[in-house]
């Protein structure tokens, strides 16, 4: 089979310069916003936006967070040669394409123990509320999750203030977190 390449170039352009796409159907919630900006400040930019020339600027196809997030910095952007109608169809698909991926729980957990991260980007939504109170009234936030892809475990406020407690530690005693999933499972009688 041969396939079209149809990236013209890898450019660095200033955000600002780039145009939003006024046909982005994905909306980025500010928890999502505050683990982007995270990655961003950790490790920066790992991949690029995409975009196509509409006229005399370039158009966003995918990246409108990141986009957000930098400011006026640059931004690596793959530059694509498509028409509108092939760039739309795009927008539609690119998400729910790579959505569709299934998680293999074994190789996630070794990437999350050997991974030299904080406890947080570790535990993807420790508190699923947010910190905010639930709507609809009584007050009662909803417990904790811990979650590793598909596979979710309710916490209670005192196992997840234990559990960051214990992660706390642990990289003050070995400088990150690097093994601490293995350790924890270990000491749990999980390994």
């Amino acid at each position: 089979m041969h396939l079209r390449d149809r990236v013209r170039e890898l450019r660095l352009v200033p955000a600002g310069e780039l145009r939003r796409n006024e046909k982005n159907w994905r909306r980025h919630p500010q928890r999502q916003r505050d683990a982007l900006s995270a990655v961003l400040r950790e490790i920066g930019y790992a991949g690029a936006v995409l975009a196509y020339e509409a006229g005399d600027e370039l158009k966003l196809i995918d990246g409108h967070l990141r986009v957000d997030e930098a400011g006026e910095d640059d931004v690596p952007v793959l530059v694509v040669d498509l028409t509108e109608a092939e760039a739309d169809r795009l927008l539609a698909i690119y998400d729910p394409l790579g959505a569709m991926a299934e998680t293999d729980r074994v190789k996630l957990a070794g990437l999350l123990n050997e991974a030299d991260q904080s406890i947080t980007s570790l535990i993807h939504d420790l508190d699923p509320a947010g910190g905010a109170e639930p709507k609809g009234g009584g007050g009662k936030r909803p417990a904790p999750m811990l979650k590793f892809g598909d596979t979710q475990v309710a916490l209670t406020e005192g196992e997840a203030d234990s559990l960051r407690q214990l992660s706390s530690d642990y990289r003050q005693q070995h400088g990150s977190t690097i093994g601490f999933w293995g350790w924890l499972a270990s000491h749990a009688g999980l390994a």
